[in-house]
């Protein structure tokens, strides 16, 4: 992962790993490499993911990556296999959500550079596959909550993906009315 968490809980960046994003958004934004074209070029020169323990996440209310950590958590799981599960919270639901529309509230700095331009995150969910991820509580442009039916139909083309690989129940993309409700569906995750 580029961030990491501090002592006080204040995410900050992962110094001895930014140097690896920076070249991944500089394959896609002065290249105009797609997300796989830009895993090819990691794998050729080398560049492995961070080994993971293998062991479950602690999960906590205070560690959910949440709006834009949700961007990147997102992108490390896609992008990192060591990454046994992902679930994200109150994350914007596409980028086409900020294309289509002239007003948003989202910070423009949040965006990969050019990713607009080659991918959306319907997209980068299916790169997860098989392995399960959960979209809770997805915003639009405005960051207002998106409904139901509507995300799921967003992310119907990971749905796919996720079939085609046997993993169909591994993608759920839900509302939580609480953060025990968010609490109960991270545990029912990671600890699937």
């Amino acid at each position: 992962m580029v961030w990491m968490t501090g002592r006080e809980g204040i995410v900050q960046i992962e110094p001895a790993e930014a140097n690896v994003v920076q070249r991944m958004f500089d394959c896609v934004d002065r290249e105009s490499l797609s997300a796989r074209r830009v895993l090819m070029r990691l794998n050729e020169r080398k560049v492995t993911p961070r080994k993971g323990s293998g062991n479950p996440v602690r999960v906590d209310p205070g560690s959910r990556p949440q709006g834009s950590a949700g961007l990147a958590a997102l992108h490390a799981a896609a992008l990192d296999d060591t990454v046994r599960s992902a679930a994200v919270t109150g994350t914007l639901v596409s980028y086409a959500a900020i294309v289509e529309n002239e007003i948003y509230t989202h910070r423009y700095s949040m965006f990969a550079p050019g990713a607009l331009r080659k991918y959306d995150l319907p997209e980068v969910a299916a790169l997860i596959a098989p392995r399960p991820l959960v979209v809770i509580n997805a915003v639009d442009e405005m960051q207002r909550p998106v409904e139901l039916k509507r995300a799921a139909e967003i992310y119907e083309p990971a749905r796919k993906i996720f079939d085609l690989v046997g993993a169909r129940s591994d993608l759920r993309v839900e509302r939580a009315v609480s953060a025990t409700d968010i609490l109960e569906k991270y545990r029912a995750l990671v600890l699937k």
